[in-house]
């Protein structure tokens, strides 16, 4: 019967694809005639009658193997292979031998494929005579039959996704592709006397001068090397005012005893302007002006917002304050493993937890993907803080951040980095080598070089200060004699955890007033807002609650408020219950810092400022603000309360007025006051003003001052 197996259905045709061809598929199906090496002991005085064959393919400096065969001329090897290849002037070399334990193994036959016979991106299914070392036809040496299919994978292109954010181009991207007909630099022979017939080239760049190259690996052995290495060169506005936008290239043979060998460079003067790639061949210019052979290269000029996200004088700015934030560019990582072939299975992304936070990067489909993304963490750098008591969880700074590569449910490795090497506010930019153990707990160091130490994520970041992340509760008027009793409550509401609705906001309730955060989608509950709220002698305790929507609590929490008037700053996190059912678990936690402050007292009145502010009422009558200028160190609410309490004659109340703070206004925080019942009114108030009525109902006296003295009194009455 006649059947269908795809294992010997090699690259079936496909809708063509726009662009050159990038992807090189190759099959080798199997031999036929090929040369008997090996003596058998059945037919021993019959000379050589078969052969373990094995064969090899060569490509763009990549070697690919099958399996041997045993005892056969005709062997099956039904092998695939995938590789990365463009331009032109590329060949196959197929190699095939007969392989043999206790010796070396013999040659059988040998043959080259021009590749450019193939940029059709068809399926080409040929077979191949094989010739002698010399490439001569001297025999029969058998056949191998080999299939081809060179295609454009738009997967492999390069600096597509690159171009991200406003602003002009900060970052040069550059690939250095391939090269040919470069210089030979090492002896033949045994001790490399002979003439020179091959070199092991590596490339290296730089823009503008620069004191440091970055550099690619060595292809050994080769005159027309595939280096394919892309290298990221940051651009600043210095760099463009004195004109330093050259990319310098050079070419050197890699020597591991000596000092490598100079075969050629180039100078290409780039335009900084955001675009498309461009991809050229640029001639070589080597020792003593000689030709040096040309090289391949891509450039492109893109906007990289994780170069814009650090701050290199922060620690000189702000020389006496301590970090606050932590900034994070997750830029790349190289060499990760895949099963794959040269058309990536995996689709990485970069996964960045300082607990309770954590980030993610976008997967890309690439062993040495790109993210270049910048992320924000609001890490205080103190070491303790005041708990707020009781069941209350304490607030610890992290001593390390996590970052992990992840592919499709899987890890594909994880680092660990230390945030304590980060307190001196410096960038720190390396490779961290990517470990596959979850309970290694080790501190990873960074290196220069990604192409040390296998797979690897290039990962920056510095700890500063950043003054708006600084909710500084402690007021500059706060008094810290603790002679007088707070009469606000400063409260910061950072984060939430563990939340079952798909948004939420934080109010904060104490004495009548509430303070509400702005809707956040659950994922992302980091408000970092931060309010103050006026409290009185009669507060009790500060209810946290989160709210489905303004209003409509689904759970709280609550602080005692004599756990805050001793003036410290407290950070810590807070078990919120449900409201259905009080005193059941947890169903999640807020993280928050409060602090309750007193206005520091005001300075006492002199004699002779009263008679001073007794003339300026005499001149200005009721006009506060132009007494208020005319009287330093006091405004005029000051002004005010002395002239209606104390000086003027036909007010003057024996008690002194209370002192009010004004509320700072936050900004994505609405504070509201909530509604409250109003005392009864006086009998009195509707009768016209008779001398003998007491001070605290006369009609010229202000209604806010009239409202503070009906409180009072109902209160005496009660």
């Amino acid at each position: 019967t006649l059947s269908y197996d795809e294992k010997y259905d090699y690259f079936p045709e496909e809708k063509p694809m726009n662009g050159e061809p990038n992807l090189l598929m190759i099959g080798v199906t199997r031999g036929r005639d090929l040369l008997p090496m090996d003596v058998q002991l059945s037919s021993a005085f019959r000379g050589s009658t078969t052969s373990d064959p094995k064969c090899s393919i060569t490509i763009a400096n990549k070697t690919f193997t099958t399996e041997m065969i045993a005892k056969t001329l005709n062997p099956q090897w039904h092998a695939r292979f995938e590789v990365q290849v463009e331009g032109p002037s590329h060949k196959i070399h197929l190699n095939v031998e007969d392989v043999d334990v206790l010796s070396g193994n013999d040659f059988m036959g040998r043959c080259e494929i021009n590749l450019d016979e193939y940029a059709d991106g068809k399926r080409h299914r040929h077979w191949h005579p094989l010739l002698d070392k010399k490439g001569r036809k001297d025999k029969n040496r058998g056949e191998v039959e080999i299939v081809v299919r060179w295609v454009h994978e738009p997967r492999l292109r390069r600096f597509v996704d690159d171009d991200k954010g406003e602003g002009p181009a900060n970052e040069l991207c550059v690939c250095v592709v391939q090269a040919m007909n470069l210089l030979a630099m090492d002896g033949s022979g045994m001790l490399g006397l002979g003439k020179a017939k091959l070199s092991d080239p590596l490339a290296k760049v730089r823009l503008g001068g620069a004191k440091d190259w970055s550099c690619s690996p060595h292809v050994p052995k080769t005159l027309k090397p595939f280096w394919n290495r892309e290298f990221r060169l940051p651009i600043s506005s210095d760099d463009i005012e004195r004109g330093a936008t050259t990319l310098d290239i050079e070419v050197e043979d890699y020597d591991k005893g000596s000092l490598n060998d100079f075969m050629g460079s180039v100078s290409i003067p780039i335009i900084i302007e955001r675009g498309p790639s461009s991809r050229t061949w640029h001639a070589l210019t080597g020792p003593k002006g000689v030709d040096g052979g040309r090289i391949e290269v891509q450039l492109r000029c893109v906007r990289n917002p994780a170069l814009v996200h650090f701050e290199e004088d922060n620690k000189n700015e702000y020389k006496k304050r301590k970090p606050n934030e932590l900034r994070v560019a997750v830029i790349g990582a190289q060499n990760l493993v895949d099963e794959g072939g040269v058309v990536p299975t995996i689709d990485p992304r970069c996964a960045v937890h300082l607990w309770p936070f954590s980030r993610s990067t976008k997967s890309r489909a690439s062993r040495q993907p790109t993210w270049n993304a910048a992320y924000t963490f609001r890490v205080p750098s103190a070491d303790t803080f005041d708990a707020f008591g009781g069941d209350c969880a304490a607030s610890e700074v992290p001593t390390a951040m996590e970052c992990s590569v992840r592919s499709k449910g899987r890890v594909l490795g994880r680092v660990l980095l230390g945030l304590k090497e980060l307190k001196d506010r410096k960038v720190r930019k390396g490779f961290y080598t990517l470990t596959d153990q979850e309970e290694d707990s080790s501190i990873t160091k960074p290196t220069n070089n990604s192409a040390k130490d296998g797979p690897c994520v290039e990962v920056w970041a510095q700890w500063l200060y950043n003054p708006d992340a600084d909710f500084d509760l402690e007021g500059e008027n706060d008094d810290a004699s603790g002679m007088q009793a707070p009469n606000l409550l400063r409260v910061a509401l950072l984060c939430a955890t563990g939340l079952e609705k798909d948004e939420a906001c934080c109010a904060a309730k104490a004495s009548g007033h509430v303070a509400r955060t702005p809707m956040l989608s659950s994922e992302a509950l980091e408000w970092h807002a931060a309010f103050a709220l006026p409290i009185d002698t009669s507060s009790q305790f500060l209810r946290v609650a989160l709210e489905s929507t303004p209003g409509d609590e689904f759970g709280y929490s609550t602080i005692p408020l004599t756990n805050l008037k001793d003036g410290k700053v407290k950070r810590g996190w807070l078990a919120v219950k449900r409201i259905a059912a009080p005193g059941a678990l947890s169903l999640g936690d807020v993280f928050l810092q409060a602090k309750a402050a007193a206005p520091r007292p005001a300075p006492a009145w002199s004699a002779p400022e009263d008679a001073e502010l007794t003339r300026l009422v005499q001149v200005h009558d009721s006009d506060w603000n132009t007494i208020a200028a005319a009287m330093p160190g006091r405004d005029n609410s000051d002004c005010r309360k002395r002239w209606v309490y104390t000086l003027d004659p036909t007010t003057a109340a024996p008690v002194e007025a209370p002192q009010e703070e004004e509320q700072p206004e936050v900004e994505g925080v609405v504070v509201e006051e909530e509604d409250e019942s109003e005392p009864p009114a006086s009998p009195d108030e509707t009768d016209p003003f008779t001398p003998d009525k007491p001070h605290w109902c006369r009609f010229n006296v202000e209604k806010r001052d009239v409202k503070w003295l009906l409180k009072k009194q109902w209160s005496k009455l009660a």
